[in-house]
């Protein structure tokens, strides 16, 4: 989608009101636009560093749950609990969700690695989301960065693993 910027960027990113006005898809795509290379650059290279953390705890079948519907999730919220927020673009929302995600799902392998994780990603959001936050990265990626996405990417990780957890419980109590 990048080298086809800003025309892809302009078709698929959130934008409220092209969101009101019916185009409900960029609830999804918002996530996988990006203000520049550099942004991109930034969402790959969390992504990959994600993917060999949890490599052994988050399945394909995870995977597809975080990016997908997490990614309709966090459009959502932002749509609905964020109504300043008329533009957004970037993983960086899905990538904190998965974050937490692996970090729990993988709690039993490593408890204290993944506690400190939890422990590093909640201290990160909340200090997002106070008034001594500096947007640093801004100049480099082209833009500012939402803090509220981070917190409800975080908030939609939880949810996913916990109705995973849960369905597989059922799954498995079923079968």
């Amino acid at each position: 989608m990048q080298l086809s910027d800003p025309a892809s960027t302009d078709l698929l990113r959130f934008n409220r009101s092209a969101i009101a006005a019916g185009e409900w898809w960029r609830l999804l795509s918002g996530n996988f636009c990006h203000l520049g290379w550099a942004h991109l650059g930034v969402n790959v290279l969390g992504l990959a560093l994600v993917s060999g953390l949890f490599l052994r705890s988050l399945t394909p079948l995870w995977w597809l749950g975080l990016m997908l519907p997490g990614s309709i999730l966090v459009g959502g919220l932002l749509y609905f609990m964020t109504p300043n927020v008329n533009y957004y673009v970037g993983l960086s929302a899905i990538l904190h969700g998965v974050i937490v995600a692996g970090a729990v799902l993988d709690f039993k392998r490593d408890r204290v690695a993944n506690l400190i994780l939890l422990v590093g990603v909640s201290v990160k959001i909340i200090w997002e989301q106070s008034p001594y936050y500096m947007d640093d990265m801004s100049e480099f990626i082209g833009g500012n960065v939402l803090v509220e996405s981070h917190f409800l990417g975080t908030v939609v990780g939880l949810v996913v693993v916990m109705f995973g957890m849960v369905g597989r419980y059922c799954w498995k109590r079923g079968a």
